[in-house]
């Protein structure tokens, strides 16, 4: 493989990627579906070009198999039993489609670890900058929500937990995957030995903190200040010092967020009620033995008796995945999730893993809550992450 086509395809894929962080429902520059199908375009090219360059490793190939073909079984059995519209079977396949992705990433020997974390750091200050020019400015709060929640890229609001506690949120739909960067930079400033590298490190970390803090929902807040006690406490050697940092920390700023700590906690808070009321749906639903062990279908809409809707998606991930598959699909799905990280963890030990593994264990926590994992965002890090996993095999002579 020439270095023009190594680069090439960097490229390719670094566009790729951009475009999933800041426009991820396709809907303002309409880029990602040609931006994946030209990275695949320069893959075929590269490896007709060159056969025996590299093969793509047989359990890659399963693995990414198995995760395709249990949705398209998945749409097709819907097809089967009812066929009703309306139906976004095709729209939640695509997200699935993605894995693939993951070929590339090893076929080029690219870890994006990096470059999604300067591009993430980008969305940061998007985050900030739209933050503060809405509070600067907030006589355009209405063509600023309109633009958001139009192209489905952001969704900025005040958000009341309680009758006295409200918080300005600026919620881009990408912005879980800050726990990427914040990984990575925390991560880079305990290994640095040099203060210059040392004062960057720390600048950008908490760039990103404070982003991921502003967009505004509990589980962003909750892991931007989580992640960076949990990634000091693994790999910092001096851990009694940063368990007394951070217990000072919150002795210092308990008694001042304790109200809106309760309140953001409070069963009786909307979104809170809302997930309550969503497990005793999917009892009901799962009580019917024929859906419980085949699912709806993926992409199929169920009412939620509570609410009075039709809905496709919630926000409890892994009972959603649950739903639409069936319980045995389901949980191969899940499994298949969690999977590139027990690889990871298996080879390399949990100590020694970079911190994208250590980010895609808090994404997958913070899913559980959230439908974040299921979108193309989600299935990019998870792509990254099993191409990592052949790529260390490989460099280090296990396949």
């Amino acid at each position: 493989m020439s270095k023009l086509s190594k680069h090439l395809a960097y490229i390719y894929i670094i566009l790729f990627v951009f475009i999933c962080v800041l426009d991820p429902a396709d809907k303002l520059f309409h880029l990602k579906v040609p931006l994946f199908c030209i990275c695949y375009l320069h893959f075929m090219l590269c490896l007709l070009s060159d056969p025996s360059s590299k093969s793509i490793p047989i359990y890659l190939l399963i693995f990414i198999l198995i995760m395709i073909c249990i949705p398209l079984y998945s749409v097709a059995y819907y097809y089967f039993i009812s066929g009703d519209e309306p139906f976004k079977g095709f729209e939640s396949l695509k997200s699935y489609l993605f894995i693939t992705f993951s070929i590339i990433l090893y076929y080029f020997n690219f870890d994006i670890t990096r470059s999604l974390s300067i591009i993430l750091s980008f969305l940061s200050v998007l985050i900030i900058g739209l933050s503060l020019f809405t509070f600067s400015f907030p006589e355009l709060f209405l063509p600023i929500y309109t633009f958001g929640s139009s192209t489905g890229i952001f969704f900025i609001t005040n958000r009341a937990y309680s009758e006295d506690v409200t918080m300005f949120s600026a919620f881009f739909v990408t912005s879980p995957m800050l726990v990427i960067p914040i990984s990575y930079y925390v991560y880079k400033l305990i290994l640095s030995k040099q203060k210059r590298e040392q004062v960057f490190y720390i600048l950008i970390s908490i760039l990103n903190i404070v982003a991921m803090f502003l967009a505004g929902t509990r589980n962003n807040m909750f892991f931007a200040f989580l992640l960076p006690l949990l990634l000091f406490l693994i790999y910092c050697k001096k851990r009694y010092i940063v368990i007394i940092i951070f217990s000072i920390m919150i002795v210092l700023l308990f008694p001042i967020y304790i109200n809106a700590l309760l309140a953001m906690l409070s069963f009786s808070e909307e979104s809170n009620s809302v997930k309550i009321n969503l497990l005793s749906e999917y009892v009901r639903v799962f009580s019917d033995p024929i859906y419980f062990l085949f699912g709806h279908g993926l992409g199929s809409y169920f009412h939620l008796n509570d609410l009075n809707i039709d809905t496709y998606v919630t926000e409890l991930t892994y009972f959603e995945v649950i739903r639409q598959f069936g319980i045995v699909l389901g949980l191969i799905i899940i499994f298949l999730m969690i999977l590139p990280l027990c690889a990871i963890i298996y080879t390399k030990k949990f100590y020694r893993s970079s911190p994208l593994e250590i980010s895609y264990l808090i994404y997958l926590i913070m899913s559980a809550t959230n439908p974040h994992l299921l979108s193309s965002g989600g299935f990019l890090i998870i792509s990254a992450l099993i191409a990592n996993v052949f790529i260390y095999r490989v460099n280090s002579k296990m396949i």
